[in-house]
């Protein structure tokens, strides 16, 4: 019965689910995806589809997907398919519509701000049913959790006549209670900002008296990483795709226990608006340095120990010296120190200190293949107790060449209480490098954050030719050498002496004030009206007014050809054209302009604007322009000029154009299809 009836399900089930007992037998019987094989990050969501950061392995006709909700609980589950070759996968809209029903909208669920990656769950669907036999009920609010073994019909064969499955057989050799094995192993990873660890824990056979555990980075070197009684540890690992492997020592070693860890992912995830601390990591950093420093103190005092030990055996050690000066040279000088030591303790322990230094120097020509190693160590070491009084430094380094092309990085965390170069007392460098050092295809990069000494502040200072802020997939800002590009910029105020608008290129530009000499640009905007070139946009300003188009007018010479301000003056010029604009906007800004097509004989003229408020009796002097293009006018081409802009002070207002020549003896000019247009701004 033991054997048959192993496996356990567990599931939730109405208030009908109360009425069961403790050996009842229950038929379940589901549609839901019994094979989770595959998981993944959502990268985004378009109407029903969804991108996921790979195409599913499973048959796009039969694969269900769950989604992880914001509060962990899942959403779903929901057929999907797809086209092979594509991470895109279609919802099935019938099965979406009841996940929503029941679990709610799905994009929520989906939204990256930061915190825990959306991810999904993903495996093939197939109908399901078993007989299962009540072992425990507990009731859940409004209904129950049910917890049931699932019975085997080969516990009922003999009741029915038929033969029954042979149990299993054990194996035939005796067991080996001198080399252990271990049959389960737990493997853990943990990220954080500065450092990866793994933890690994093993179920305890019989017979180990001790465990050992390796780790290795390409599967066939090996590296010694825990020793002990326990089947538990935790170390320190790259961030890399490593093995894990742990043997279990009893009479005999036993064989290895292999488990593959995956890469840690690129990035660490903070909480939605998390304070990050960089003094928080130079604490930490700190603390780790000086464990370090206590374990070497502890070393001392350990020598020391042992030359007090050595200090109570002299006469002992006294002969003991002279038979190890006839030995070599090299181990003299530290027997030479220890005679010392039996003159003068006190003495004694400094010298032999120093010895045991020499002696440790000379054993690093043997270990030239960890002088690096040890190098690091030492210098942070020494930094470590520099900031007992002054200073303290934390650099973690990497490095890679290949003949004389290298690539490396490192970052370094330091704090000192007198100033650095630059007047800075605390900084955190982060650095890039690669190429040939010297040549030019030698390339860095880095970032360094500065608290400045003398209460001056922070900054932050990169090393970097172009400096972009994108969210994976459009650039919103790019600095590159002195030139700055935004998609849109908020500035409450602006002061500049020149703001040219394809040099800016400002894709958008919000501003509350704007001090500036000179503003050039093709095209500005102003409170949703557009001013282009000579004239306002007409399609933006209401009402838009204009007269009738006139015939062919010839402009003549009058004799002053400079034109006037007596009103008397205007009677003698050509009237290209007169108008009146009614309904004005009280106190709102209106423009006037003149909208005339070339003849043959079109020059260069003067065209004045008059107004006045009656319907007879003399005109105002308005503005006047000179009407003249560089290359000549085109015979038949309209033109329109922009000739005044004012403030209405009336509700109606006449206008009349005239015109004179440029200058006199020219010849005559001929305009067509003359207007006066009007439009006046109500924004």
């Amino acid at each position: 019965d033991n054997f048959f009836r192993r496996t356990k399900a567990t599931f939730r089930a109405e208030l009908e689910g109360r009425l069961l007992k403790r050996g009842d037998v229950v038929l379940v019987q589901s549609e839901m995806p019994q094979t989770w094989g595959e998981a993944g990050v959502v990268r985004g969501i378009s109407g029903d589809d969804l991108t996921l950061s790979k195409e599913p392995s499973t048959d796009p006709g039969n694969t269900y997907l769950r989604i992880r909700r914001k509060d962990g609980g899942e959403w779903g589950p929901c057929k999907i398919t797809w086209t092979p070759g594509s991470a895109v996968v279609t919802l099935d809209a019938t099965d979406r519509a009841a996940a929503e029903a029941e679990f709610g909208a799905l994009e929520p669920h989906l939204v990256d701000d930061g915190d825990e990656a959306p991810t999904y769950l993903l495996g093939e669907g197939t109908d399901y049913a078993f007989r299962g036999i009540l072992v425990n009920m507990v009731p859940d609010g409004t209904g129950a959790q049910i917890e049931l073994v699932i019975d085997d019909p080969a516990v009922h064969a003999a009741d029915q006549g038929l033969s029954v499955p042979a149990a299993p057989q054990p194996g035939f050799l005796p067991p080996s209670a001198g080399a252990p094995a271990i049959t389960a192993m737990s493997v853990h990873r943990e990220i954080s900002v500065t450092e990866s660890l793994v933890t690994v824990s093993a179920r305890h056979p019989a017979g180990a008296v001790s465990f050992r555990a390796q780790v290795s980075y390409d599967g066939n070197s090996w590296t010694p990483v825990y020793e002990g009684a326990v089947p538990a540890f935790s170390a320190s690992v790259r961030r890399e795709a490593f093995y894990v492997r742990m043997q279990a020592v009893g009479d005999l070693p036993g064989p290895w226990r292999v488990e593959l860890v995956a890469a840690a992912p690129e990035e660490v995830r903070f909480p939605t608006n998390a304070p990050i601390r960089a003094t928080e990591l130079f604490d930490a950093a700190t603390d780790t340095v000086k464990s370090a420093g206590d374990t070497i103190s502890d070393l001392n005092t350990s020598i020391l120990a042992q030359l007090n030990r050595i200090a109570t055996e002299e006469d002992w050690r006294g002969r003991e010296s002279d038979l190890w000066i006839r030995e070599t040279d090299a181990a003299r000088a530290s027997i030479e120190e220890t005679r010392v030591l039996i003159a003068d303790e006190e003495t004694a322990r400094v010298a032999a200190f120093l010895e045991l230094q020499a002696d440790l120097t000379a054993a690093e020509a043997g270990i030239s293949g960890n002088a690096t190693a040890i190098s690091g160590l030492d210098t942070r070491v020494t930094s470590a107790e520099g900031a007992i009084t002054a200073q303290s430094t934390s650099i973690t380094g990497v490095q890679a060449q290949v003949g004389d092309v290298s690539a490396g990085g490192f970052y370094r965390l330091q704090a000192t209480v007198g100033p650095l170069p630059g007047d800075v007392s605390s900084e955190f460098v982060v650095a890039l490098n690669a190429g040939t050092e010297g040549s030019p295809n030698w390339q860095t990069a880095g970032l360094a954050l500065q608290i400045l000494s003398g209460g001056l502040g922070s900054r932050a200072v990169f090393n970097v030719d172009q400096f972009v802020v994108t969210d994976g997939t459009t650039v919103t800002a790019l600095f590159e050498e002195g030139q700055a590009l935004f998609k849109s910029a908020i500035i409450p105020d602006l002061t500049t002496d020149k703001i040219t608008g394809l040099e800016a290129y400002f894709y958008s530009l919000f501003a509350t004030n704007i001090t500036s000499a000179t503003i050039s640009t093709d095209q500005l905007t102003v409170g949703g009206t557009k001013i282009d070139a000579d004239f306002l946009d007409d399609a933006a300003v209401t009402p838009i007014r204009e007269s009738a188009a006139s015939g062919t007018v010839t402009i003549t010479d009058n004799g002053t050809p400079n034109g006037g301000t007596a009103v008397a003056e205007f009677s003698a010029y050509p009237t290209l054209q007169t108008y009146t604009a009614t309904g004005m906007l009280l106190k709102k800004p209106y423009t006037v302009h003149l909208e005339f097509t070339a003849g043959a004989t079109c020059r260069n003229f003067i065209a004045y604007i008059m107004y006045r408020y009656e319907t007879s009796g003399g005109y105002y002097y308005a503005s006047a322009d000179q009407i003249g293009n560089p290359s000549g006018f085109v015979a038949g081409q309209k033109y329109r000029i922009l000739l005044y802009l004012g403030i209405a002070d009336e509700e109606i207002i006449h206008f009349r154009a005239n015109a004179t020549w440029l200058v006199s003896g020219t010849g005559n000019s001929t305009v067509s299809d003359c207007q006066i247009v009007v439009n006046q701004i109500s924004k």
